[in-house]
């Protein structure tokens, strides 16, 4: 086998023992968590209950602010589909066809 051959070799033989190195440390520590966690108390592992109960009520809120923020951006849509169909009829082309809103009306 020649000197190159025997370089490449090497070189695959290095990178497949760091990958496998890599891998076999990832994992330890992984399963090192795992087993800790599972030591642990059930009581321990779970969100208090007034921390929950914060926690949903931050979950709702930004929920809420959401469906307004959705509600805001559905309406300028509407607002600039009318602006478009009514601009389009003033040149004489047939206006494009509205989507359905979600609450059914047009």
């Amino acid at each position: 086998m020649d000197v190159d051959g025997t370089i490449n070799l090497l070189i695959l033989a290095l990178g497949i023992a760091t990958t496998g190195a890599v891998g076999f440390a990832i994992a330890w520590v992984r399963a090192r968590e795992r087993a800790l966690r599972a030591e642990r108390p059930a009581g321990e592992r779970a969100l208090p209950e007034k921390a929950a109960a914060q926690r949903v009520e931050q979950l709702e809120r930004a929920l809420e602010s959401m469906a307004q923020d959705l509600e805001r951006l559905n309406e300028g849509q509407r607002f600039t589909t009318d602006l478009l169909s009514g601009r389009a009829e003033r040149e004489g082309a047939p206006p494009p066809p509205l989507p359905p809103r979600p609450d059914g009306s047009r």
